[in-house]
């Protein structure tokens, strides 16, 4: 995954780290979403311009699947310097789906705000009912050296 993060979070972090600055960061509200996005959003950094489209198919929920309380493992100091999930996210077709190009990762807050967006490493497509589309563990890559 590419772009992080929408909230605000990478100018308050770096703000505080470089500049001291006093920036109140706020804690993300678990769990997390992945949504399935059938055309990307645009943003990197902290300047999110415009979401992604989320897929609409049957046997897919708006709002995405959840990654569980803990989405991802924690970061240790070692190249790559990548964070993967912890939990497999799964979704059953029972109709024909739209290409998928890439997910989003959203948060759980009373608005919730868009975390990550990456492509897919290859599209998902020809997708039909009896289908699953699995996310297994360790398959979702944040990778802080590409923000």
């Amino acid at each position: 995954m590419a772009y992080m993060t929408d909230t605000g979070f990478t100018a308050a972090f770096v703000n505080y780290m470089y500049s001291g600055a006093t920036n109140t960061m706020t804690a993300i509200t678990t769990p997390l979403h992945v949504r399935l996005m059938t055309a990307m959003g645009s943003g990197n950094g902290n300047v999110h311009s415009s979401n992604g489209t989320e897929l609409s198919a049957s046997g897919y929920s708006s709002g995405g699947a959840t990654m569980g309380a803990t989405a991802f493992s924690t970061f240790v100091s070692t190249s790559p310097a990548a964070i993967t999930n912890n939990n497999s996210v799964s979704w059953s077709a029972t109709g024909s789906w739209t290409t998928v190009v890439g997910i989003e990762i959203w948060n759980t807050s009373g608005t919730p705000l868009r975390q990550a967006q990456g492509t897919t490493t290859s599209p998902i497509s020809g997708v039909t009912s009896g289908d699953t589309v699995e996310f297994v563990a360790s398959s979702i890559s944040l990778d802080p050296t590409a923000w």
